[in-house]
C-alpha cells in the first residue's frame, strides 16, 4: 500500500484532477486503516477521507460508470463510524442511502458508537432476519442437491441447521 500511495502521490502531483489516481489513493489508505489497526492509522484514516472526498468533487457518472457515488459515500461512512464523534457523520450519510434497509448493519453501528445500544440490537437483529432468507435457501439447495447423490446423512445435516438458525433469529427477533 505505501507504494502504491507513494506512486500515486507522485502521479498526482501532475495529474491533481485525475479522479482514478484520487480514488487509487484513497483505496490504498482505507486498506491501511482497517489492517493496520484503526488506533496505528488515523492518519491513514484521514487521507483516504480526504482522498474519498476529493473523489467527490471529481465525480462524473459518464466517465466513471465502474462505482457510484453512493459508493464513495459509503466508504466515507465507514471510515467514519467507528468513534463517537464520526458515527454522527456515518450515520447522516448512511441515512442517505438507506432505502429498503440494505445498510441497516452499518446503521446499528453507528448506533452502537453512539451508545443507543437497544436501537442498534434491533435494527442489526431485524436486518440479520431479514436477510436470512438468502441462508435459509441456500440449506435447502444444499440438502436438494445431497439428496440427489444420495447423501441423505449431508441433506439431513443441511436441513438441521437451517432449522437451528431458524430458532436462533426466531428467539432473538421475540
Amino acid at each position: 500500500y505505501d507504494a502504491v500511495t507513494e506512486i500515486g502521490m507522485n502521479c498526482l502531483r501532475r495529474y491533481p484532477n485525475d479522479f482514478r489516481l484520487n480514488k487509487l489513493i484513497a483505496d490504498a489508505c482505507y486498506s491501511q486503516y482497517f489492517s493496520m489497526g484503526m488506533e496505528q492509522a488515523e492518519e491513514k484514516k484521514e487521507n483516504a477521507l480526504y482522498f474519498y472526498e476529493r473523489c467527490i468533487e471529481l465525480y462524473d457518472a459518464k466517465k466513471n460508470t465502474d462505482i457510484t457515488e453512493e459508493t464513495l459515500n459509503i466508504q466515507i461512512a465507514t471510515l467514519c463510524m467507528w468513534d463517537k464523534e464520526g458515527a454522527e457523520r456515518a450515520l447522516r450519510i448512511i441515512d442517505t442511502y438507506n432505502d429498503a434497509g440494505k445498510y441497516d448493519n452499518l446503521r446499528a453501528s453507528c448506533l452502537l458508537q453512539m451508545g443507543q445500544n437497544e436501537e442498534a440490537r434491533k435494527i442489526v437483529v431485524h436486518h440479520a432476519v431479514a436477510n436470512q432468507i438468502f441462508c435459509f435457501n441456500d440449506f435447502t439447495t444444499l440438502a436438494g442437491m445431497a439428496e440427489k447423490e444420495q447423501d441423505y446423512e449431508s441433506a439431513v445435516r443441511f436441513l438441521e441447521a437451517e432449522v437451528r438458525t431458524f430458532e436462533v433469529f426466531m428467539k432473538e427477533e421475540a
